[in-house]
Protein backbone atom coordinates (compact mmCIF):
# COMPACT_ATOMS: atom_id res chain seq x y z
CA UNK A 1 0.00 0.00 0.00
CA UNK A 2 1.76 3.20 -1.10
CA UNK A 3 1.98 6.00 1.40
CA UNK A 4 1.41 9.61 0.48
CA UNK A 5 4.57 10.38 2.49
CA UNK A 6 6.71 8.15 0.29
CA UNK A 7 9.49 9.76 -1.72
CA UNK A 8 8.97 10.51 -5.37
CA UNK A 9 11.34 8.15 -7.20
CA UNK A 10 12.39 10.76 -9.78
CA UNK A 11 12.82 13.91 -7.69
CA UNK A 12 13.47 12.49 -4.24
CA UNK A 13 10.89 14.91 -2.88
CA UNK A 14 8.20 13.93 -0.44
CA UNK A 15 4.98 14.66 -2.31
CA UNK A 16 2.93 14.06 0.82
CA UNK A 17 5.26 15.92 3.16
CA UNK A 18 2.94 18.92 3.04
CA UNK A 19 0.70 16.80 5.24
CA UNK A 20 2.95 17.77 8.14
CA UNK A 21 1.73 21.34 7.90
CA UNK A 22 -1.59 21.10 6.07
CA UNK A 23 -3.54 18.30 7.73
CA UNK A 24 -6.25 19.47 10.09
CA UNK A 25 -4.86 17.26 12.84
CA UNK A 26 -1.11 17.78 13.30
CA UNK A 27 -0.88 14.74 15.58
CA UNK A 28 -2.23 12.58 12.77
CA UNK A 29 0.29 14.06 10.33
CA UNK A 30 3.22 13.32 12.64
CA UNK A 31 1.81 9.85 13.34
CA UNK A 32 1.78 9.15 9.60
CA UNK A 33 5.35 10.40 9.27
CA UNK A 34 6.31 8.26 12.28
CA UNK A 35 4.82 5.15 10.67
CA UNK A 36 6.48 5.88 7.34
CA UNK A 37 9.95 6.91 8.55
CA UNK A 38 10.47 5.10 11.87
CA UNK A 39 12.87 2.56 10.33
CA UNK A 40 14.81 5.32 8.55
CA UNK A 41 15.11 7.32 11.80
CA UNK A 42 16.19 4.21 13.74
CA UNK A 43 18.90 3.31 11.21
CA UNK A 44 20.10 6.90 10.92
CA UNK A 45 20.42 7.47 14.65
CA UNK A 46 22.15 4.12 15.07
CA UNK A 47 24.68 5.03 12.36
CA UNK A 48 25.24 8.39 14.05
CA UNK A 49 26.32 6.53 17.18
CA UNK A 50 23.30 6.41 19.48
CA UNK A 51 23.83 3.44 21.83
CA UNK A 52 21.39 0.56 21.19
CA UNK A 53 19.78 0.90 24.62
CA UNK A 54 18.93 4.56 23.91
CA UNK A 55 17.71 4.18 20.33
CA UNK A 56 13.99 3.86 21.03
CA UNK A 57 13.96 7.00 23.19
CA UNK A 58 16.06 8.88 20.65
CA UNK A 59 13.65 8.04 17.81
CA UNK A 60 10.66 9.10 19.91
CA UNK A 61 12.45 12.35 20.82
CA UNK A 62 13.18 12.96 17.15
CA UNK A 63 9.51 12.75 16.27
CA UNK A 64 8.57 15.00 19.19
CA UNK A 65 10.86 17.63 17.68
CA UNK A 66 9.27 16.98 14.26
CA UNK A 67 5.88 17.69 15.83
CA UNK A 68 7.14 20.90 17.46
CA UNK A 69 8.91 22.13 14.31
CA UNK A 70 6.55 20.83 11.61
CA UNK A 71 5.67 24.37 10.55
CA UNK A 72 9.34 25.04 9.72
CA UNK A 73 9.50 22.33 7.04
CA UNK A 74 9.97 24.35 3.82
CA UNK A 75 9.50 21.57 1.25
CA UNK A 76 12.86 22.45 -0.34
CA UNK A 77 14.24 19.02 0.43
CA UNK A 78 12.89 15.57 1.11
CA UNK A 79 11.34 14.72 4.43
CA UNK A 80 14.18 12.23 4.98
CA UNK A 81 16.74 15.00 4.64
CA UNK A 82 14.85 17.11 7.16
CA UNK A 83 14.56 14.18 9.58
CA UNK A 84 18.29 13.47 9.25
CA UNK A 85 19.11 17.12 10.02
CA UNK A 86 16.89 17.17 13.08
CA UNK A 87 18.30 13.87 14.32
CA UNK A 88 21.87 15.03 13.86
CA UNK A 89 21.24 18.36 15.59
CA UNK A 90 19.49 16.72 18.54
CA UNK A 91 22.27 14.16 18.89
CA UNK A 92 24.94 16.88 18.93
CA UNK A 93 22.95 18.92 21.45
CA UNK A 94 22.64 15.90 23.75
CA UNK A 95 26.35 15.09 23.43
CA UNK A 96 27.31 18.65 24.31
CA UNK A 97 25.00 18.59 27.32
CA UNK A 98 26.37 15.26 28.57
CA UNK A 99 29.90 16.57 28.10
CA UNK A 100 29.11 19.59 30.27
CA UNK A 101 27.64 17.32 32.94
CA UNK A 102 30.81 15.22 32.89
CA UNK A 103 32.96 18.36 33.12
CA UNK A 104 30.94 19.57 36.12
CA UNK A 105 31.35 16.21 37.82
CA UNK A 106 35.13 16.40 37.24
CA UNK A 107 35.27 19.92 38.65
CA UNK A 108 33.29 18.89 41.72
CA UNK A 109 35.64 15.96 42.29
CA UNK A 110 38.68 18.23 42.04
CA UNK A 111 37.13 20.78 44.39
CA UNK A 112 36.35 18.01 46.87
CA UNK A 113 40.05 17.11 46.89
CA UNK A 114 41.26 20.71 47.22
CA UNK A 115 40.45 21.19 50.94
CA UNK A 116 42.16 17.91 51.77
CA UNK A 117 45.29 19.03 49.90
CA UNK A 118 45.30 22.38 51.76
CA UNK A 119 44.92 20.61 55.11
CA UNK A 120 47.86 18.32 54.34
CA UNK A 121 50.07 21.32 53.41
CA UNK A 122 49.15 23.07 56.66
CA UNK A 123 49.95 19.89 58.59
CA UNK A 124 53.42 19.87 57.05
CA UNK A 125 53.98 23.39 58.34
CA UNK A 126 53.38 25.46 55.20
CA UNK A 127 50.40 27.38 54.00
CA UNK A 128 51.64 28.54 50.63
CA UNK A 129 53.74 27.10 47.94
CA UNK A 130 57.19 28.74 47.76
CA UNK A 131 57.93 30.69 44.61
Amino acid sequence: MPSDLALDSETGASPGAEALTELACPVEAVARAYDEFFDFAWRTLRRLGVPPEQLEDAVHDLFLVVHQRRSTFRHESSLKTWLFGIGRAELLKNRRASGRQKDLADIEAIEALAPARRRSRVARGGTRRPR
